[in-house]
């Protein structure tokens, strides 16, 4: 916590590759393809619903290259039920890791896994 303020799924994560920057963020997936000057649809839901962006920056040309990588609801045919973009972590410059919460099947405790995103 920060001044008494929780850390809270919507936000962003940054991550540095060689020559490159990555922003991660949860957002609709209609909002991928929004051009610069229109407003973005709303996401109210703290996070636990929508797609995990990636925007990439290439430090030198500025270019921007954008893409969904995941459904934060379903992750490799898995129900969620928590997704934190700060439950997460790099494993050098080409990967990064996120946490995920699946629906019990029975009865009982969620169930925590990682799935893991190349960036090359």
């Amino acid at each position: 916590d920060f001044l008494g303020l929780r850390r809270r799924g919507l936000s962003f994560k940054l991550h540095e590759g060689d020559g490159e920057i990555y922003i991660f963020f949860v957002d609709q997936l209609k909002n991928l393809t929004l051009p610069s000057n229109k407003t973005p649809a709303e996401l109210n839901d703290d996070g636990n619903h929508g797609y995990l962006m990636a925007h990439k920056i290439n430090t030198t040309s500025g270019k921007i290259n954008k893409a969904a990588l995941f459904d934060v609801e379903k992750i490799q045919n898995k129900q969620t039920n928590k997704f934190n973009i700060f439950n997460s972590t790099s494993f050098g410059k080409y990967e990064v890791v996120f946490e995920v919460f699946t629906k019990p099947m029975t009865k009982g405790t969620e169930t925590g896994s990682l799935t893991r995103v190349n960036l090359k």
